[in-house]
């Protein structure tokens, strides 16, 4: 999640990252990333699929959303 290969990064190594972010750039990132995901499938989306695969594709939205207010909410808790 850094754009280096490290593989998958646990949610506890993730809190523990957002912890020590001090100045806030692992959370603008891993905010950035979630946002040019979402960005990116939706263009996919907006070229036109099937009904299930838009039901399921718009599940992965709500998944983005969902990290991205888990981001904010810890990120927030760590640097109040």
């Amino acid at each position: 999640m850094t754009g280096q290969d490290e593989g998958p990064v646990q949610l506890l190594e993730i809190e523990g990252r957002l912890r020590a972010d001090a100045d806030g750039q692992y959370a603008a990132s891993l905010l950035e990333q979630i946002g040019q995901a979402r960005i990116a499938l939706k263009r996919y989306m907006d070229k036109g699929v099937s009904v299930e695969e838009y039901r399921n594709l718009s599940r992965v939205l709500l998944a983005y959303d969902a990290a991205e207010a888990v981001v904010n909410k810890v990120s927030a808790r760590y640097r109040a």
